[in-house]
C-alpha cells in the first residue's frame, strides 16, 4: 500500500469489535463494501490510475458518508449489530430505492459540467429554469465569497427551492473560530463549553464505537467557535 494517509488506521482504532475493524481493513484495501456470489457491493475502480489519461479515481469512504443515525438506538439500531452490517444495510437499502427510480423514470439523471458564476447568466437560467426543489451545493461556498453564493443562490431559486451545504474551512478562513483568536481570559469559557459537547457526543455513540478522545486542543472548541458564524452567514443580504 503506497498511500501515505494513515486516517484509515484512525478510524479503524475507533471500532469497538475485531470483526468490525477487519471488515473496514478488508474495505480500505479492496473498496469493495462485500462482495458475494451473484454482486459485488461498492467500488472496486476507487483509488486506481488510468495512466492512460493520467486520472487517479479518488476514494471516498462508505463509511463515513454512512449517517451517524443508523448507530443510535433512537433510529432502530439493532442491539448487537455490527457497524459494518450497519453500513451494508443502508446502501443496499438507498441503492434498491434508487434503482427502482430510475427503473420507473421518476428519477431521471442528466450529468453536465459547468461553471457556476455571477458572469454564466446561460447556466443560472438554465437552472432555473427546471424549477429546482433542492439545490446541494456540498462546501462549494468555502470556494467563493459569501455574497457571491447568495446572489447566485437567489438567481437560481425558485419559490419552493430549498439549499443545502457544508463549510470545511471556517476554522482556518474565518477569524474568531480558532480559540487563539480569543482574548486569553474567554478561552475557559469556550473549552468548557466545547468538552461538554465532546462528552455528550461520545455519551450518545451507538453499541460498535469506541470512546473518542480530543485530537488537538483546538478542536475541544471548534464546533463552539464555528457556530457563531453560521447565522450571519445565512441572514448575508437578507432583504
Amino acid at each position: 500500500m503506497h498511500d501515505p494517509d494513515s486516517n484509515f488506521a484512525m478510524i479503524c482504532c475507533l471500532l469497538a469489535q475485531e470483526f468490525d475493524r477487519v471488515a473496514y481493513l478488508r474495505y480500505f484495501l479492496t473498496k469493495a463494501l462485500y462482495e458475494d456470489d451473484s454482486m459485488t457491493m461498492g467500488s472496486i475502480v476507487m483509488n486506481t490510475v488510468n495512466e492512460d489519461i493520467g486520472i487517479k479515481q479518488a476514494f471516498e469512504s462508505c463509511y463515513e458518508a454512512a449517517p451517524a443515525r443508523i448507530h443510535t438506538s433512537f433510529a432502530g439500531a439493532a442491539t448487537g449489530s455490527s457497524v459494518s452490517g450497519r453500513t451494508i444495510n443502508f446502501f443496499e437499502s438507498n441503492m434498491e430505492t434508487y434503482m427502482r427510480h430510475i427503473q420507473n423514470g421518476t428519477i431521471v439523471f442528466t450529468p453536465k459540467l459547468g461553471t457556476l458564476s455571477e458572469n454564466n447568466s446561460v447556466l443560472i437560467q438554465e437552472i432555473k429554469d427546471a424549477k429546482p426543489f433542492i439545490i446541494s451545493w456540498s462546501n462549494i461556498v468555502d470556494y467563493i465569497h459569501p455574497q457571491t453564493f447568495h446572489n447566485i443562490a437567489k438567481a437560481v431559486s425558485c419559490e419552493d427551492t430549498a439549499h443545502y451545504l457544508h463549510s470545511c474551512n471556517w476554522t482556518s478562513r474565518v477569524f474568531g473560530t480558532d480559540v487563539y483568536d480569543l482574548n486569553l481570559d474567554c478561552r475557559l469559557f469556550f473549552y468548557s463549553i466545547g468538552l461538554i459537547i465532546v462528552e455528550t457526543s461520545h455519551s450518545s455513540m451507538d453499541e460498535g464505537f469506541t470512546k473518542q478522545g480530543t485530537y488537538h486542543f483546538r478542536d475541544i472548541s471548534a464546533a463552539v467557535l464555528g457556530r457563531k458564524f453560521i447565522d450571519e452567514f445565512f441572514q448575508k443580504d437578507s432583504k
